[in-house]
């Protein structure tokens, strides 16, 4: 529900990308990572929510704006 995670969400969700994976974990949530490899390490910035942008098994640096998370995915 929080409008930040959204905007991050609606970033993604609205743009052609066949081979996306989206995966979710809420601060705190260690069991998560049991379930999804991808999520181990990955922290929200600063308390804000945090786009990790991943390919080839390699991940650019977090971003927390939807600006941001569009120039990763270049859309």
């Amino acid at each position: 529900g929080d409008s930040s995670t959204r905007a991050l969400l609606d970033t993604v969700g609205h743009a052609y990308l066949p081979s996306k994976v989206i995966a979710l974990k809420r601060p705190g949530d260690n069991a998560a990572d049991a379930f999804v490899p991808l999520l181990a390490h990955r922290e929200m910035i600063d308390g804000k929510p945090t786009a990790y942008v991943c390919q080839n098994y390699a991940c650019q640096q977090p971003v927390t704006t939807p600006d941001a998370l569009r120039e990763q995915l270049g859309i």
